[in-house]
C-alpha cells in the first residue's frame, strides 16, 4: 500500500461505491484519501443489481461528511496549469487528480487505462481498486464471502472487469472462481 496520500479518480470511486462496502474499504487504508472536486461531481450513478431497474444515484457526500475522504481542488497556479495540460488527454476529473498528484506528490488510484498511461508518463505512482480491496481483505475484517461479494458487485454494478496486466488480476479472478 502507498505511504503518500491517495487521490481517487472517478473510475475507482465508482467501483468502490458499486462494491457496497466503500466506507469500510476506504477506512481500512492507512493513508489520507482525497477526491478532487471534478471527480466528486462526476460520480453520479452505478448500475442496479437488477438489469431491468434504472441506475442508482450515488454521492460522495457521506464519505466527505464522515471524513473518510477529503475534498481537494487546485490551489496554486502550478496545479491549475497542470490541470489544463492534462485535460487535453483525459477527462476533467482525471486531469484534476493528476495535477494534484504531480504537484503534491500523491498517488493516483485509477482503473482507467488511458489515465494510467498518462499518469505513468508523468511519473505519478499508481494503485488500482484491486489493491485497495486486497489491503482491506488482508486486514482480516471481511469474510471470504464478503470479499467475493464486493468483487462480484463491482463487476455487476460498476461494469468493471480486470483486464490482462491489471494489478492483482489473478487474485481477483481466483476470489471469484
Amino acid at each position: 500500500m502507498a505511504s503518500q496520500p491517495v487521490a481517487l479518480d472517478a473510475s475507482t470511486l465508482l467501483n468502490l461505491l458499486a462494491s457496497g462496502a466503500a466506507e469500510s474499504i476506504l477506512r481500512s487504508q492507512s493513508v489520507s484519501l482525497i477526491v478532487v472536486s471534478a471527480v466528486a461531481s462526476e460520480v453520479l450513478y452505478i448500475r442496479s443489481l437488477r438489469p431491468e431497474d434504472p441506475p442508482e444515484q450515488v454521492s460522495v457526500e457521506p464519505l466527505l461528511r464522515t471524513g473518510v475522504l477529503q475534498l481537494a481542488k487546485p490551489e496554486t497556479h502550478e496545479e491549475a496549469t497542470l490541470f489544463v495540460g492534462f485535460a487535453s488527454s483525459v477527462d476533467d476529473g482525471e486531469a484534476m487528480s493528476l495535477a494534484i498528484c504531480v504537484s503534491r506528490g500523491y498517488v493516483l488510484a485509477t482503473d482507467d487505462r488511458k489515465a494510467r498511461r498518462v499518469a505513468a508518463d508523468a511519473s505519478v505512482p499508481l494503485i488500482a481498486t484491486s489493491e485497495l480491496i486486497f489491503h482491506w481483505a488482508e486486514q482480516g475484517n471481511p469474510s471470504d464471502e464478503d470479499v467475493r461479494r464486493v468483487l462480484s458487485d463491482i463487476e455487476a454494478r460498476g461494469r468493471f472487469s480486470p483486464w490482462a496486466g491489471y494489478p492483482l488480476r489473478d487474485w481477483w479472478l481466483k476470489v471469484l472462481a
